[in-house]
């Protein structure tokens, strides 16, 4: 049942790769530490041992580390609202981002299962999902940014990174409609302060496609994507 399955793939130190694994929609899995489901693992290239390194996703689809910072980011897709960026600086310790019982969002309609729908439905109660509107009122780690109004977030990638503060490039998917839905089609830059915990928007840019991938080319200083809508490869410099 390939839905909500993140699937992410990045270098994590000098022996291993780390591994986005959605829910599939077996919400409370992405509780289970006997489960790799709803988590992000760590893989060794030596010997194919794994570790959980976080807990409590639904859909990171967007993922990468920095070297230079040594911490990992994510991006999560909510259900009807509730995109995440999620910020882990502690990958030694297993971090909980909350999924099912914390959400910025609503559940889908209860026929979503049948559509791939994704209207929400304010007054839908899934007893083991409540969704909270807080993650750390539960001991949860909370997104550095979430999204009223999903853009359909996917990749995200570091620009620059030091013990202060980083930038991060982030690609969305979505539709069209950029009026109600204003940070679709985009790949939007921030700025985020580890100091004062601050996230600054950049500048963001769009480009009229649904951008699922994102490569930093720092030799020739180029980012290049991919547009899914009508099938580019695009570059910025």
């Amino acid at each position: 049942y390939p839905i909500q399955s993140g699937g992410r793939i990045v270098k994590f130190k000098e022996d291993s790769l780390l591994l986005s694994v959605g829910d599939f929609r077996k919400r409370t899995e992405a509780q289970n530490l006997d489960s790799d489901i709803g988590k992000i693992i760590a893989i060794s290239k030596t010997d194919s041992g794994s570790r959980i390194v976080s807990i409590g996703h639904r859909n990171p689809q967007g993922l990468d580390y920095s070297d230079n910072g040594d911490y990992i980011i994510s991006t999560e897709h909510g259900p009807a609202g509730g995109d995440e960026i999620n910020l882990n600086l502690q990958h030694k310790n297993i971090i909980n981002f909350g999924w099912p019982i914390s959400s910025y969002g609503v559940h889908y309609f209860s026929n979503a299962v049948n559509d791939d729908g994704h209207g929400g439905d304010i007054d839908r109660v899934i007893e083991d999902s409540p969704i909270y509107k807080s993650h750390s009122e539960y001991g949860f780690e909370e997104p550095i940014k979430y999204f009223d109004i999903s853009p359909g977030i996917s990749e995200v990638k570091f620009i620059d990174s030091n013990d202060n503060d980083f930038e991060f490039i982030v690609s969305t998917l979505g539709t069209h409609d950029t009026i109600k839905k204003p940070f679709m089609n985009h790949l939007i830059h921030y700025k985020y302060n580890l100091n004062d915990k601050n996230l600054k928007t950049i500048k963001k840019y769009y480009v009229g496609e649904r951008v699922r991938d994102v490569i930093i080319n720092k030799i020739i200083n180029k980012l290049f994507f991919t547009g899914e809508t009508t099938g580019i490869i695009g570059f910025m410099d």
